[in-house]
């Protein structure tokens, strides 16, 4: 692949944030994992076509990422299993957990916009009420997503 990324048999879970592990649970690699369920999924590089301004496509057999042109560094992955579902996978590497987060939501819509079907997020459908944290914390770092989601508790914030 591009800019010395390869492809291989499992998505690929590198460095995380620094804002990982969370104590004893270190699902952070899994945590922005998504699934495009559709009940007939179309050719990936169709499904794929059209990465956001400024990244590239490259598609091997059930595996393919869209990467930053202009560094060639991968931004997200994907991965068609046996189950014919696309699972959605961020590239964890030098940008902030928000960012990471974000894009990979927006591919998550962007291909369900596209292709149709569903996108599944932690066990459940991607609705507005389940990715309000999106928007209510611009900043928030994977620990504070991972405590939202598995004790549904809010971030500490700062008053002034």
């Amino acid at each position: 692949m591009p800019g010395g990324r390869t492809a291989s048999s499992s998505i690929p879970t590198s460095a995380c944030p620094s804002s990982f592990p969370a104590g004893q649970q270190d699902d952070g690699p899994h945590l922005l994992a998504l699934v495009l369920e559709h009940p007939k999924l179309p050719p990936l590089a169709q499904v794929l076509a059209d990465p956001p301004e400024g990244q590239g496509l490259e598609v091997r057999g059930t595996q393919a990422v869209w990467f930053d042109k202009a560094t060639q560094q991968p931004v997200t992955w994907f991965f068609v299993n046996p189950q014919q579902q696309l699972l959605i996978w961020p590239q964890w590497g030098e940008a902030p957990f928000a960012r990471t987060a974000h894009t990979t939501f927006d591919a998550a819509v962007r291909l369900r916009a596209r292709a149709g079907g569903r996108v599944l997020w932690n066990g459940g459908p991607v609705t507005p009420e389940r990715t309000a944290w999106l928007q209510r914390y611009p900043e928030l770092l994977g620990v504070e997503l991972l405590q939202l989601v598995t004790h549904n508790w809010e971030p500490a914030t700062v008053r002034v």
